[in-house]
């Protein structure tokens, strides 16, 4: 059941060659502490679902999650820190960026000051497929946020099921 189908796999066919699949999931959380806590424990389980159904067909998935959640990562009782701090999940900023012109907020004076409440999260897990941040950043403005480009790949070395 879920909200969400998973896409076909072309794991089914025996003839194609095994590949990882990556979902690639976008939200955008509340500014109220305490719901946005609970939306990110919720995308949490959801993605945990994800996980498991793939496990369970025998496949290895990679999971990107980013977007607005509304939340520093300076701030330790927010979406951030739920995240943050769930198995696996890794923030691309700390592994990959840098804390200079990461802000995305608000954009009239991002990049270079504000806060970073647009973020990118890579699960990161025994028996997933790996996901390397080649390099992530800010563009200029686009509306009244910036947005963030992250430049990834999916380990297909380590996909095999």
């Amino acid at each position: 059941a879920g909200c969400c189908r998973r896409p076909a796999s072309a794991l089914k066919d025996p003839t194609s060659p095994r590949r990882a699949l990556l979902w690639v999931v976008s939200t955008q959380l509340s500014d109220r502490a305490a719901e946005q806590r609970a939306q990110a424990q919720q995308l949490v389980e959801w993605v945990d679902g994800i996980i498991q159904e793939h496990k369970a067909g025998g496949e290895k998935v990679g999971v990107l999650v980013c977007g607005d959640f509304s939340a520093s990562p300076l701030a330790p009782c927010s979406s951030y820190g739920v995240l943050s701090s769930a198995e696996g999940w890794v923030d691309l900023w700390k592994s990959q960026g840098s804390w200079f012109g990461q802000a995305t907020y608000p954009a009239g004076c991002a990049p270079r000051c504000g806060s970073r409440l647009d973020h990118v999260f890579a699960v990161q897990r025994e028996g997933l497929a790996k996901i390397r941040c080649e390099s992530i950043r800010v563009l200029g403005t686009a509306s009244a946020r910036c947005p963030v480009i992250a430049d990834v790949a999916l380990d297909t070395a380590e996909a095999s099921v």
